[in-house]
């Protein structure tokens, strides 16, 4: 009855500018149940007419793109009226067929059980006075699966050259900005006398078994001339005012830009591409003929076979792209390598504004801090993402306090959060903070063993993650523990809600009103070691650690609350969760996060578009990121600073070419220590230093042969102290990592390193990755470095790796290759290095690719599995 009356006020509102016509001989003939009708699609109206106008007949369930289903605007009505929701496949993960054939399957489903669908076939707001299918593949499945379907063709007459068509504006138009302005149209000539526009709705029923034998290719041609007949070319205008003496008159058609496309790809890659191609359309591949500027779409690939099209090639030619293909020459642009063209986004206006403020972190835990920050500054940019948008302070505020009250019924202390690095990642954080528990940060990349034997050790019955994550990632776990974020505000009551808006204006009472006391000695956040090189053990932080390191790195760096990042670590990585989260969001600093870090076209492209001004990450994250930019430079960009493994000079050389006004600055972390130990000053960095320690870190470095603390230039054993320093691993059976040195609890940190007189560290590896034969201690790491300076790392991660064991009658020491190199060669290049005594390689490994872990770092304990099933 709702949706009746609501169609209702639609149709009076629609009336108030479209005199609306039915061509009503066939109507009379269609039965009102179970029904396919399929609409064309010239303007962003059509849809409202021709559902408000049907509704009262046939009570359809509309397909509705996703952006505009979850659109708050119209998100309850979609509800009301039971449409269905048709997933983003491009943006929803790389194995986009599931979303389709599920929601293809629900449509015939509903249709068997009599229930009405209307869909558009083009499936997009068309460019052109006509209507194009291209090789959408919706309409031809359905009567494929349901033969028996009943159908009803809609042509809808008079609407191209409307405000709402792509002629008005010559682009896309902005449907919500467009609905207020022609409401305001609709009071300026007070509802009664508005110019109208004549529109025409056409009708023709007919049934799935109509079209049987047809290729889908034939069916969208016959539905293609049904929707373009007697269709006008060029565009209608019609007078917005009844005081507008200017009568109704027809001006030219747009004319659609055809990009330019090189034309040099080399004819191999060319008919690789083809082969890819037949290997989707089969038989119905195209021929030879085919031209650059040829679109996918109008040689029959709809946008889910695109999809699965661009896999192939990426996979084929080991590429990325950043976004979906339009056109053959967008294909193999892809496939040599070249950028399609910058990844466009609108940057709100909000990114650029800018405010005297406090700087710094303005309380003693993190949770005060962030509470602080929305007192300090409720209206400005907290973070933002591709998906949730732009977010202030005050809203961030608000998100948490909805889904913490979701997290208070369960009683377990701590929460997982496997999310990636995004805007809904860190509202789950500050989520779990409010609802007075322990944040987990799970990863999800060491394996399903190690994720499960960290929920089960810690007893986590509640995991904040997204269902569309979980999609991309192909991961199951137990449903029951899983809270999804799309989910969470359907499940808060109204009451709730309310309560949740007025404490977001009033932060300062929520410590009081929530009875939080969360101390700086408390738990803040539980995190995995990367597990590179054996188990991951859960590393306990408190607020206290976190806070000390932020504050000195924040003042080491000079970082200020008007610098902006673009970041892309997953938040557990340690460097992910506090460096390019927590303490951006707690400073005031502007944050732009993305998902995926091994997407790096987008990157590039917010990096350059946001003028952002740091950029922190591993060195083969920040190497793809650089090499993707182009000929552009990043002038804004500057401080760039690198962590969590050895940064290659190649590295360097192409941050300084890129970001000719950026810093370089190569750091020293580990997630027991909250996590940077050490960073290169950016008033005097030293090249191949990891960096002075920063003032709170305490470091002892101490000779392997004896206990003796090591003089300057001399590699020991690296021990750490101070308040950045976690207590001790979670679980049972877990190794004490502390030793006493000079009345300091000090934590072995398993890194060799020396120091030079001024204080800077110099990196030598792990004490596990050493190798000790005859009495000499062979450095896996050193002999990796000879190497990787030969043979650099591409776009496609690290060339070489090496990895060795010991056996019970001497060593083993492989060299995993991408290139063509046998143990000759690679001795041979250690010799001309200075590698000289024992320190050889006993094995060369050819491999496809190095096996990374998610934060980008080699998986030494992989390599170490392989080379042990070599032997």
């Amino acid at each position: 009855m709702m949706a009746k009356f609501i169609c209702f006020i639609s149709r009076w509102l629609l009336s108030c500018r479209y005199k609306v016509s039915l061509n009503s001989s066939n109507l009379n003939k269609i039965k009102a149940k179970g029904i396919l009708i399929l609409p064309n699609h010239p303007a962003y109206t059509d849809p409202m007419i021709v559902f408000s106008w049907l509704y009262r007949w046939f009570s359809p369930r509309p397909l509705v793109f996703e952006s505009y289903y979850q659109n708050p605007l119209f998100y309850p009505f979609m509800v009301l009226v039971h449409a269905l929701e048709v997933k983003d496949v491009q943006k929803s993960d790389r194995q986009p067929g599931v979303h389709v054939k599920k929601t293809i399957q629900t449509m015939v489903e509903s249709l068997k059980n009599g229930q009405n669908i209307i869909l558009w076939p083009s499936g997009t707001l068309q460019n052109q006075a006509t209507e194009k299918l291209g090789g959408n593949s919706a309409v031809y499945e359905i009567i494929q699966q349901y033969p028996e379907v009943k159908i009803c063709l809609i042509r809808t007459k008079g609407l191209w050259g409307s405000r709402f068509s792509h002629a008005f504006h010559g682009r896309q138009p902005a449907l919500v900005k467009e609905i207020f302005r022609s409401f305001g149209w609709i009071l300026l000539n007070v509802f009664f006398f508005m110019p109208k526009r004549k529109v025409q709705l056409d009708f023709h029923s007919m049934e799935g078994g109509d079209f049987k034998g047809l290729k889908k290719t034939e069916l969208n041609k016959f539905i293609e001339s049904w929707f373009n007949m007697d269709l006008p070319s060029d565009p209608l205008y019609k007078p917005y005012h009844f005081l507008d003496m200017r009568k109704n008159y027809a001006y030219p058609s747009i004319q659609i830009k055809k990009t330019n496309q090189d034309t040099d790809f080399p004819p191999e890659l060319m008919a690789k591409v083809r082969d890819c191609m037949n290997q989707i359309l089969g038989s119905g591949a195209p021929s030879e003929s085919i031209q650059l500027q040829d679109k996918l779409s109008e040689l029959g690939l709809d946008s889910l076979q695109r999809m699965e099209l661009l896999s192939l090639v990426e996979n084929e030619f080991s590429r990325r792209s950043g976004e979906l293909p339009e056109t053959f020459g967008d294909l193999c642009a892809v496939a040599s390598g070249r950028n399609i063209g910058k990844v466009e986004f609108q940057v709100p206006d909000l990114w650029w504004k800018t405010k005297d403020g406090r700087e710094g972190i303005l309380g003693e835990t993190i949770l005060k801090a962030f509470l602080e920050r929305v007192k300090e500054d409720p209206n400005r940019l907290a973070m933002m993402d591709d998906l949730a948008g732009v977010i202030t302070y005050r809203k961030a505020l608000l998100a948490c306090l909805v889904l913490s009250s979701l997290l208070k019924k369960d009683k377990s202390t701590y929460v997982g959060i496997m999310l990636p690095a995004t805007a809904g990642a860190f509202l789950s954080y500050f989520a779990v903070l409010l609802a007075g528990k322990i944040p987990v940060l799970l990863n999800w990349t060491t394996g399903h063993k190690n994720l499960t034997h960290g929920i089960s050790m810690l007893g986590i019955t509640q995991i904040l993650t997204s269902g569309r994550f979980l999609e991309k990632i192909g991961l199951r776990l137990d449903t029951e523990k899983l809270l999804l974020l799309e989910d969470a505000k359907k499940n808060v009551s109204l009451i709730g809600k309310l309560k949740s808006i007025i404490l977001s204006r009033f932060p300062g009472l929520i410590s009081i009103s929530e009875n939080i006391h969360a101390l700086p000695d408390t738990t803040a956040a539980v995190l995995f070691t990367s597990g590179s090189e054996k188990d991951p053990k859960a590393v306990p932080l408190t607020h206290k650690n976190i806070i000390f390191n932020q504050r000195d790195g924040l003042n080491f760096l000079g970082l200020k609350r008007n610098d902006s990042i673009v970041a892309f670590l997953p938040p557990f990585h340690s460097f992910g969760l506090s460096v390019t989260g927590i303490m951006p969001i707690l400073s005031g600093m502007k944050i732009a996060f993305h998902a995926d870090p091994t997407n790096v076209v987008p990157i590039g492209s917010k990096l350059s578009v946001l003028s952002a001004s740091v950029l922190i990450g591993t060195p083969t994250f920040v190497r793809k990121i650089l090499e993707k930019i182009g000929t552009e430079k990043l002038t804004k960009l500057r401080l760039v600073i690198t962590g969590a493994e050895k940064c290659p000079q190649s590295v360097m050389d192409i941050a300084r070419q890129v970001a000719p006004n950026a810093v370089f600055l190569e750091g020293y972390g580990i997630t027991e220590c909250s996590p940077v130990v050490a960073v290169n000053p950016p008033a005097a960095p030293r090249n191949g230093s990891i960096g002075q320690p920063l003032p709170a870190v305490k470091i002892k470095i101490m000779c392997l042969d004896d206990s003796k603390e090591c003089v300057a230039g001399e590699m020991g054993m690296l021990y750490i102290a101070g308040p950045t320093v976690f207590s001790g691993y979670l679980g049972q059976n877990t190794p004490h990592p502390f030793v006493q040195i000079d009345g300091l609890n000090c934590y072995q940190t398993g890194d060799l390193v020396h120091q030079d007189e001024d204080g800077y560290l110099y990196f030598s590896g792990r004490m596990k990755r050493f190798i000790k034969v005859g009495g000499e201690m062979i450095s896996l790491p050193a002999l990796e470095e000879v190497f990787a300076i030969e043979f650099p790392p591409d776009e496609n991660g690290p060339t070489v790796a090496v990895e060795g064991i010991e056996k019970e009658h001497g060593k083993c020491i492989a060299l995993f290759t991408r290139k063509p190199v046998d143990v000759f060669k690679a001795n041979q290049l250690l010799l001309q290095n200075g590698v000289t005594g024992i320190a050889r390689v006993d094995r060369v490994v050819i491999v496809e690719t190095i096996p990374l872990l998610g934060t980008g770092k080699t998986d030494y304990k992989a390599l170490k599995k392989m080379l042990e099933s070599e032997l």
